[in-house]
């Protein structure tokens, strides 16, 4: 069952083949596209926006990749301009975790013991 109207939606979005980013065209990644596999591959429509394999998501979906960053285009900022050119995710952010934030004892000697991650 699809949502009314949702169709033009869909419709729409196929008409919007690039993101214009700083002044630069990125063509869009079609569902099916993107380096995950999100169903494409089986033929099931997109979890999101429902759109079928081969078309472009509509936008604000969230499997819809960034075609300048390849993450995600409505979390990756590039569109407000905000350009990450480091590849490493999984860096925190300049003073998310200030110094001391761990003080000498707040990870005793022996909290991580041999048996401890088993």
């Amino acid at each position: 069952m699809t949502v009314a109207g949702w169709e033009r939606e869909i419709a729409a979005a196929q008409a919007i083949t690039t993101y214009e980013l700083d002044g630069v065209a990125y063509a869009r990644i079609r569902y099916g596209g993107e380096a995950e596999d999100w169903g494409a591959a089986s033929g099931r429509p997109c979890h999101d926006c429902g759109v079928r394999p081969g078309q472009y998501h509509v936008p604000s979906c969230d499997a819809e990749r960034c075609p300048r960053c390849l993450r995600q285009a409505i979390s990756c900022g590039c569109a407000d301009g905000d350009f990450d050119d480091d590849d490493d995710d999984d860096e925190l952010d300049d003073g998310a975790l200030d110094d001391g934030a761990l003080d000498d004892g707040a990870l005793d000697d022996g909290a991580l013991d041999d048996g401890a991650l088993n």
